[in-house]
């Protein structure tokens, strides 16, 4: 810079110009002086040496100051000036700096802050979506669904960042304002009693299931409706489990410590967990059902198999028992009364008609049993049955009874409904060897599509009238209950039943349009439920006739067939008897091709189904194109195919089941004839 030469240029500009004009002239005389002096010095008298001398000291300074001046002081005041300037622009960049570093280090902290924030949520995040990964898999396992649902709260209570207690419960809806405890871990067994059925609105649970949404408690307040003395501190999420389909599912309640505050991030992931909690019980459940679909498909076939394999041994044997029955009766007629002989007949009679009996069990199993369904009223025959058994069990067992006075009517058939009645009443009673309580109610219930899905998927939505048994025995565990509608299953001994009992009841449930269910655990008793369509006003009945009619006679050709000898000779003795002319052949070709010969002959045939060449009903259709008027009645042993229905619709005038005993044979050739 011009500051930093000795002599700088001059400029019009420049403040110090004229102090330089003035330090050149003030020198160009000291240095002329100078030289005056010199060359004068010799003529020079001493004082004035002396004033010159000052006067050069005088124009030295002059010259020397203005040098100084601008050769050092200006320059040093420019770079004091200088200085102090840039040292003012260094402090404000200084301050600038640091406000920038100040802001720097903030902005850092705070995203140090955020990273660890960040961290803190992924990590969060990871665990939980490793813990629904878990549930998940948990749901392909093929586990019960109360050892899953037990699996996903320990789950569940294992986020270390959810802060919760070890203990939770999964409660699941059950029919249409109630929750059922499905599943709990550490809880004490006095929750588990009191929480054990919470109806919506009661408790935490119940607001939770009522309102749909997520109910948390920092402690035991008014809304704890279900408490105990001793009951620890302590606080709650409840979270309501909802299906795809907005269906409530159940609740889950967890457990926190008390105090502990209610924190939003909580209760969204919590909702989150419910909406896996929802998919893995619809997924659950379908696959039960499933299971139970296919476990009542493998049951129906099986009891179909079982079924046709007994009608076709009954067919046989009811063949068997005709005869025995048959002759027996024949028998017994031509001896005197009071006779040893006519005694041992009579007991020879009563347990045909046992093993007849015996044999209409397995037809009714097999739902091919001769039912004659009409409109009765249950009530009346309930009392009856009660009535009975008052007079036969126990003094130690104390039967309860709550009958409605308005049940309607269903169609069954009257004899098969005092059946069922009996054989349930009597399985409790069996159950009950040390006393109890025999408990039997009677009411109308309306069952729609969700009440049938639970209870029994073969019903239709409608009315029914519901039939309770409940023994308070010593119950069944899983395995006893899957096969206790199986013919020939037992839980008794040898000789006190056959195990047909509740297979037969089953049988005839179901072939009335009807179910049943029953419910029991070991040591808790047992609950059956039986479902009878319930039908409209109509001609009523309330029970049976059995008083006996005389054996009505005749004079009327007839024409027996059947392929057994024994049934044809037997039934020709006692229609003989009753004055009928009989033609008896062991043939069912053999009985057309006599039929054809002499159309006119016969006022009536007789015949069998089940014959080799041609059935009965063949036989029937064949002789109602010869002659259309005939009466025909057809009887059978068993016949999966031909119902009393069909056999009606091919003309034939009566459908009879085998044995068929001398009475029946009588009053049905009778009232045919006169028809």
């Amino acid at each position: 810079m011009g500051q930093n030469k000795l002599f700088p240029e001059f400029s019009a500009d420049d403040n110090s110009s004229f102090l330089w004009i003035i330090a050149i002239l003030l020198g160009t005389i000291f240095f002329s002086e100078l030289i005056i002096m010199y060359f004068m010095a010799p003529f020079e008298k001493g004082y004035t040496r002396w004033a010159i001398a000052f006067f050069d000291a005088i124009i030295l300074f002059c010259i020397v100051a203005p040098v100084l001046y601008l050769t050092l002081l200006k320059p040093m005041r420019r770079r004091l000036e200088l200085l102090t300037k840039t040292d003012k622009i260094l402090q404000n960049l200084a301050n600038l700096q640091e406000r920038k570093i100040t802001q720097g280090n903030a902005q850092l902290i705070t995203e140090i802050d955020e990273r660890k924030q960040i961290e803190v949520t992924l990590k969060n995040n990871f665990q939980t979506q490793s813990i629904i990964n878990k549930l998940l898999l948990l749901s392909l396992n093929d586990m019960p669904l109360k050892d899953l649902l037990q699996e996903f709260i320990c789950h569940v209570t294992s986020l270390p960042w959810l802060s919760l207690e070890p203990k939770g419960a999964v409660l699941l809806s059950e029919g249409e304002n109630n929750l059922k405890l499905y599943a709990q871990s550490g809880l004490s067994q006095e929750i588990i009693t009191r929480c054990g059925n919470v109806p919506f609105g009661v408790c935490l649970c119940g607001k939770s299931a009522q309102t749909g949404q997520v109910v948390f408690a920092d402690h035991i307040d008014h809304r704890h409706d279900i408490t105990f003395e001793g009951m620890k501190p302590h606080g709650h999420y409840c979270v309501p489990i909802i299906s795809s389909r907005k269906k409530l599912l159940g609740v889950f309640t967890l457990y926190t410590v008390a105090g502990h505050p209610r924190a939003p991030i909580i209760e969204e992931t919590l909702i989150s967990i419910a909406g896996v909690a929802a998919n893995i019980l619809e997924h659950k459940m379908a696959q039960e059902e499933r299971e139970n679909l296919r476990g009542q498909l493998r049951q129906s076939q099986k009891l179909e198999a079982i079924g046709t394999l007994a009608g076709g041994i009954a067919h046989d044997f009811n063949n068997i028992l005709a005869a025995i029955i048959g002759y027996s009766e024949m028998a017994q007629a031509e001896l005197p009364e009071g006779s040893i002989s006519r005694s041992d007949i009579n007991q020879v009679l009563i347990a045909g008609k046992r093993a007849k009996e015996l044999v209409e069990h397995i037809l009714l199993f097999s739902r091919s049993g001769n039912q004659a369904p009409a409109p009765m009223r249950i009530t009346p025959i309930v009392k009856e049955v009660l009535k009975l058994l008052r007079a036969t069990i126990p003094s130690s067992i104390e039967i309860k009874q709550s009958l409605s006075s308005d049940i309607g009517a269903t169609l069954i058939d009257p004899t098969q409904l005092h059946q069922i009645i009996m054989n349930l009443c009597t399985n409790a009673t069996h159950a009950m060897e040390q006393g109890g309580i025999l408990a039997v109610q009677l009411s109308s219930a309306t069952l729609n599509a969700d009440d049938i899905k639970s209870l029994a998927p073969e019903l239709t939505p409608g009315k029914y009238i519901q039939l309770t048994v409940t023994d308070t025995g010593k119950g069944m565990d899983e395995p006893t209950l899957k096969r206790i509608f199986e013919p020939y299953f037992t839980t008794k001994d040898p000789d006190k039943g056959t195990g047909l009992g509740l297979s037969v009841v089953h049988g005839i449930i179901a072939s009335c349009g009807g179910a049943i269910t029953v419910e029991s655990l070991p040591g808790k008793g047992s609950t059956f439920r039986v479902y009878f369509p319930e039908i409209g006003e109509k001609t009523i009945g309330e029970g049976i006739s059995l008083a006996p009619a005389p054996f009505p006679s005749g004079r009327e050709r007839i024409l027996v067939v059947d392929d057994e000898q024994p049934i044809t000779d037997l039934e020709k003795r006692i229609l003989e008897q009753l004055g009928y002319t009989i033609t008896n052949i062991n043939s069912s070709m053999g009985a057309l091709k006599l039929f054809k010969s002499d159309p006119d002959g016969f006022d009536l045939i007789i015949t069998d189904q089940t014959m080799p060449h041609l059935t009965g009903a063949d036989l029937a259709r064949e002789i109602l194109q010869i002659r259309p008027d005939i009466p025909i009645i057809l009887c059978t042993g068993y016949s999966e195919s031909l119902t009393e229905e069909k056999a009606e619709q091919l003309g034939i005038k009566k459908y009879l089941r085998k044995p068929v005993v001398a009475r029946e044979l009588a009053e049905t050739v009778r009232k045919v004839l006169d028809a």
